[in-house]
């Protein structure tokens, strides 16, 4: 970069186009439409997640205490996704559960189906390495409530998105994407599929610089061409700039 008579080095330039460009002004988005998008502040959890004490896998529910007596348990119903079993487990009780169902109330161990064997609405554990508590996610150890979720400056993507999404935030504020203009100078230079006259040659720097941008999902690109004249770049510069 060329500034009066003497030459700039990069990180000069860096700084100076920090100095001098102003940051975008932060929109509010759709949480499903902001893949792509940078987080313009840091979100906070609104719930708990997992919201509470759910199973991890099918199986059954129980109280450790009477596993480790041996007793057959008594089957009493079934706690599935989207509904619960409303009542409160008692000694040698066990409740049929599915993965994401709520832990009823008294359990605090899920066994899986495979590791057991049921007769008569009967259950016997047959797992020697269970423990208390084991296969079930409790209320908040992913996230609690009001801790950050995705920090300020985050390039959101279809998994950033998913976990917000899963939080039950429906909007988002992000820093718009930037229009982005590229200046293409050459005397020499002709586009693809034109005729090339002596000393001329196909430019391609354009089309990389479109094919990477897209590939980062910039996709609000305008492309100027220019010939070797201070006067024509310099006109260029400012219809880049203020022109479009």
């Amino acid at each position: 970069m060329k500034k009066g008579n003497l030459f700039v080095s990069v990180e000069e330039a860096q700084e100076i186009i920090s100095r001098t460009i102003k940051g975008a002004t932060p929109i509010n988005l759709k949480t499903e439409n902001a893949s792509g998008f940078v987080l313009a502040k840091s979100l906070k959890s609104p719930v708990y997640s997992p919201l509470f004490n759910h199973s991890a896998m099918d199986g059954y529910a129980f109280r450790f205490g009477d596993f480790v007596k041996g007793s057959h348990l008594q089957i009493e119903g079934e706690s599935s996704a989207g509904t619960f079993y409303a009542g409160k487990l008692k000694s040698n009780q066990a409740v049929r559960i599915f993965t994401g169902a709520p832990i009823p109330q008294g359990a605090d161990t899920v066994v899986m189906q495979e590791k057991t064997k049921v007769l008569n609405d009967k259950l016997t554990i047959i797992d020697s390495s269970l423990k208390k508590g084991s296969n079930i996610r409790l209320k908040g150890s992913q996230i609690k409530k009001g801790e950050t979720a995705v920090n300020k400056d985050t390039l959101l993507n279809p998994g950033s998105i998913g976990f917000i999404a899963s939080l039950g935030i429906s909007e988002i504020n992000v820093f718009p994407k930037p229009r982005i203009a590229v200046i293409v100078t050459g005397d020499e230079l002709v586009s693809p599929g034109e005729t090339l006259q002596p000393g001329q040659i196909f430019e391609s720097n354009s089309h990389t610089l479109l094919a990477a941008l897209s590939d980062d999902q910039f996709h609000e690109v305008t492309i100027f061409r220019v010939k070797d004249n201070f006067n024509a770049t310099r006109k260029i510069f400012d219809k880049a700039i203020f022109g479009f």
